[in-house]
């Protein structure tokens, strides 16, 4: 009997052994195919904006920063550009006009216009370590405020946010004829843009809200 007992608690721990295996190798498996180690968010772009006494014009253009993912989410760089479209910028409207109907470029793939900065029409801010990171289901916001010059009716709102925990990719790639897996640096993270008019002066404080 005790040998019996001996080799059913021996049976036991393996099975035990086993399940933690195979419930280790499932979570990693799932982590790993549903990209559970990698942030994911969901950006929106907010504008507002004031005429002000200075013959300019207030804008402020909020980054809305959701962590959907299921680890911390550090920020390092954000950055938001307000391009002019109207009144209309003939150089602009030229490189729309000549752009291919076809575009082939494994580079920097283009498919819009070369839209100039509107006076004062940048922001860049860096974080340093700690200073914007964002917990899992919890959201944050990033203001950005800008003067601009008071004729500007039409612009085109460019939001970005770096995601500092991926800086390249690994991908299939070619060395004197052999195929080899290589790590190719890319900055990549979220953007946004979305059209935002301003109306004539003295109008009362407007909001949009874009997902794009």
């Amino acid at each position: 009997m005790l040998q019996v007992g001996n080799s059913l608690s021996t049976i036991r721990d393996i099975l035990a052994i086993l399940a933690i295996v195979v419930g280790g190798t499932w979570t990693l498996w799932k982590f790993t195919r549903e990209r559970q180690h990698y942030v994911s968010a969901n950006v929106k772009l907010s504008v507002q904006h004031k005429a002000t006494t200075k013959g300019r014009t207030l804008v402020r253009v909020t980054l809305h920063i959701r962590n959907i993912g299921k680890i911390i989410m550090r920020l390092d760089r954000a950055l938001v550009y307000l391009q002019l479209l109207e009144p209309w910028d003939e150089e602009s409207l030229k490189s729309l006009e000549s752009l291919d109907s076809e575009i082939r470029d494994e580079v920097s793939p283009v498919a819009e216009a070369n839209w100039a900065l509107v006076d004062n029409g940048e922001r860049v801010i860096h974080f340093g370590t700690g200073q914007k990171d964002i917990e899992p289901g919890e959201e944050d916001e990033i203001p950005f405020e800008f003067l601009v010059p008071q004729d500007t009716k039409l612009m085109l709102v460019y939001g970005y946010i770096r995601n500092s925990s991926r800086r390249g990719y690994w991908a299939l790639g070619d060395k004197r004829g052999t195929k080899v897996i290589e790590w190719k640096s890319q900055e990549l993270g979220w953007s946004r843009t979305m059209y935002y008019s301003l109306p004539e002066e003295g109008a009362e404080l407007s909001c949009k809200i874009g997902n794009k």
